[in-house]
């Protein structure tokens, strides 16, 4: 709480005081504790910790016989994860594919008068046989010479691709290290080409079977390749950078001038995630869907990280393409592997990421100025085919507006990262990055730099963006710490999200037309240094034209369905007192009458008869029975646990779950933020960030309120209920301004 006008003055005439005589015991402890309401703002910082990036090769796990699951796959012969490869060649690079492939019979030429020929003749003789091919056709550049059994896995064939190349292709194989060892044979004895592979796992396991997908499951699945499409991109980033640090006139970035291998951008975003909702629902894609993944320039597949391919594999299994590894044999593997990994272990933990706000390449480039524009596209100017005249395919193969992936809006991925601290670091990095293209637009128009080094500039400057903000170490960081979230087990949140997820949509269904989820309202929090903006989905539950016993029986629901492994706030308007509902129950601890004389009150919960706002916070198992325990102690015993009154409250509590005294006296909301819950005896205002802020918001209702819908974790604070007597539609009429909730937390 913060220091009133009054309090101010009486410790001045108290400080006045001991200037003319001793300073007795009480007012000694009187001021010393007055001394914790002073402190200032503190400003946020992400809980960021230097971590060792994980090797997921090392963590998937494979039966006796070789073969990898997927979790909800039986594991019989023909439902294990099944791995391809292909490794793309220019001409230039078939030297050594020579010695294990030759011209087909018919051309004349037999395989010991071909092995005798120098490398240079044959490539020589690959090259004029490539350029014989027509477009598109599907005639052999080179036919396999050597017929040894152990190499079966290589292709008969090698055919010319569009982009003139000659491609390996090889079948799947249903064992990872057999398809691990089939690719180290290749890059060894046939060269490193430009390697992609395949990764496809039974449908019913990665959706549901029968096409009766959970939202929770499709949130996942969303959230999922949201997350690697950025983590990969900002990994690519952060290697361009160090490559910028140690040579600043190379060209560091490329990946983004290819229209191919660029971030995930919207109108690609759009597509997948609508061709991903109908597959999950059991939609069959048909031929001409199938051919504009494949094809078309605005498919979805086309990303520089891992793609969704419904078009691969049939209509029984599902695959995920990797398209970024390029000649990383090391990179490739660690890919595939992690596709494995989440596979076997569920998507669980990405289920909030189904937010994240990918690249407008039209109103995000619209961000920068006329001169910086201007600029990019001078240096890389569009090539765009002729013969393409749609929009999209025009925005593909305009390159220069992947520069404006650092102006993106980035408040939803910190969010889902439970990142949000970081948001003034990121928004520093974005002024840092266009300032830099600023300068180097000034320094082009001027002449004092070429074009060659304005390209390895601007380049060198989006690389450092990934640095920077700190982002590719934030998406690093949550990756490095999934493995120990996955071992917690009942002492993860995982198990409580997806559930709530899952009991969700049936309470939904069962009162469609009292409650409605309202996507993405925004909170704001602010307080001295710290502002925040938390979009933050709310449960809106209205008790408008139901009976008394309706409602009874849409308070059980509400209980039974959303607070389970949770607890929750219920505010009223201007709060001036904390309540907390725990499994059915609200408590709340306060003076009785007068501040010295405390009470610890139990009652049942009740739906509101007014507007209330009730923040739902997930526990984990053992989070919640440290919780049951923790106020089992304190009804057996209040002053042992709790300790006397103080109306101000001091958060500065000892910790246990049977002696939570404060220094100076708990009020009726440092009991519960001080609650010692967590595994290690983490206060409940720990666990939800809040040692990351002002001190009043662990002693003050309205503070509190304020800041765990504002602020918060989103994945301990995913959903805020919001009561209301009004119908849905006036509730969203009146109730809501420019998609905020009008609501006073009275932070007093």
């Amino acid at each position: 709480m913060k220091l009133h006008f009054a309090k101010k003055h009486l410790i001045a005439a108290a400080i006045l005081l001991t200037q003319v005589t001793a300073v007795s015991p009480a007012m000694a402890e009187a001021m010393r504790c007055e001394s914790v309401f002073t402190k200032g703002a503190v400003s946020p910082v992400a809980r960021l910790q230097a971590v060792d990036k994980i090797s997921y090769k090392d963590l998937i796990e494979l039966d006796a016989q070789g073969f990898a699951f997927a979790k909800g796959s039986l594991k019989t012969a023909g439902k294990e994860m099944q791995f391809g490869f292909e490794s793309e060649y220019t001409l230039n690079e078939v030297g050594p594919l020579t010695n294990f492939y030759g011209p087909a019979p018919e051309a004349g030429i037999s395989k010991q008068a071909w092995l005798a020929m120098p490398v240079e003749k044959r490539m020589e003789w690959v090259f004029a046989k490539a350029k014989s091919i027509p477009f598109g056709a599907k005639d052999p550049v080179m036919v396999l010479l050597d017929k040894n059994p152990e190499l079966s896995f290589l292709p008969q064939q090698l055919i010319k691709d569009d982009t003139g190349n000659v491609e390996i292709v090889v079948a799947p194989a249903n064992r990872f290290e057999t398809w691990l060892n089939q690719v180290r044979w290749i890059n060894k004895n046939l060269g490193v080409g430009s390697m992609q592979a395949m990764i496809s796992q039974p449908k019913e396991s990665f959706f549901a079977p029968s096409g009766d997908i959970k939202e929770v499951t499709l949130k996942e699945d969303i959230g999922y390749f949201n997350f690697v499409h950025e983590a990969d991109v900002l990994s690519r980033m952060a290697q361009g950078a160090e490559k910028f640090a140690a040579d600043n006139s190379k060209e560091v970035m490329r990946p983004f001038l290819h229209p191919y291998l660029g971030p995930m951008v919207k109108f690609r975003h759009k597509k997948m995630v609508e061709a991903m909702t109908e597959v999950a629902h059991g939609k069959i894609l048909n031929p001409e869907e199938t051919a504009a993944i494949i094809k078309l320039e605005h498919s979805f597949k086309y990303i520089g990280s891992s793609s969704w391919r419904p078009d691969i594999a049939g209509t029984t299994r599902v695959s995920q393409e990797v398209r970024d590894a390029h000649k990383d044999e090391a990179l490739l593997v660690d890919r595939v592997a992690r596709s494995i990994y989440y596979a076997q272990k569920g998507r669980s933990p990405f289920v909030g990421m189904d937010k994240i706000k990918v690249l407008d390449t039209q109103s995000d480039f619209e961000k920068f100025t006329p001169e910086v524009q201007n600029l990019l596209k001078t240096i890389y100017p569009s090539k765009a085919p002729k013969k393409f005249e749609f929009d999209k395919a025009i925005l593909v193969h305009e390159t220069f507006r992947n520069f404006a992936y650092p102006l993106k809006s980035w408040r939803p991925t910190l969010q889902a990262l439970d990142a949000s601290g970081l948001s003034k670091t990121v928004s520093a990095a974005q002024e840092a990055y266009v300032a830099k293209l600023t300068q180097i637009a000034a320094d082009h128009a001027q002449g004092q730099i070429t074009t060659e080094q304005a390209r390895a500039l601007t380049q060198g400057a989006l690389s450092q963006f990934a640095v920077e903000s700190r982002l590719n170490e934030t998406f690093v960081n949550f990756q490095s710490v999934l493995p120990k979230r996955y071992s917690e087990g009942h002492t993860g949140l995982m198990a409580p999200r997806r559930g709530l997820e899952l009991r969700l949509a049936s309470f939904k269904n069962q009162w469609k037309d009292n409650v409605q989820v309202i996507p993405g309202v925004t909170f704001k929090y602010r307080d001295g240094e710290q502002k925040t903006n938390t979009d933050r989905d709310v449960l809106m539950i209205s008790t408008d034209g139901l009976s008394a016993a309706q409602v009874s029986k849409l308070e059980k629901d509400y209980l039974d369905m959303i607070t389970i492994q949770a607890m929750t706030f219920p505010l009223k308007e201007r709060a001036s007192h904390t309540l907390v509902q725990v499994d059915g129950k609200v408590y709340n601890f306060g003076y009785n009458p007068i501040q010295y004389f405390s009470k610890f009150r139990t009652g049942d919960y009740a739906a509101a008869s007014s507007r209330r706002l009730e923040p739902i916070v997930l526990l984990s198992r053992l989070e919640e029975v440290n919780m049951t325990k923790y106020i089992a102690n304190i009804k057996d015993n209040k002053n042992a646990v709790l300790g006397r009154f103080r109306l101000e409250g001091d958060p500065r509590t000892h910790g246990k779950i049977d002696n939570n005294k404060s220094e100076c006296g708990n009020n009726c909301t440092t009991w519960v933020t001080g609650a010692p819950i967590g595994k290690n005896g983490e206060s409940l205002v720990w666990l939800l960030g809040g040692d990351r802020t002002v001190p009043w918001v662990q002693q003050n209702p309205g503070w509190l309120g304020s800041w765990m819908v504002g602020t918060a974790s989103l994945e301990r604070v995913p959903m805020v209920a919001y009561w209301t007597p009004k119908s849905i539609q006036n509730s969203l009429k009146e109730d809501f301004t420019d998609n905020t909730l009008n609501w006073d937390f009275n932070r007093k």
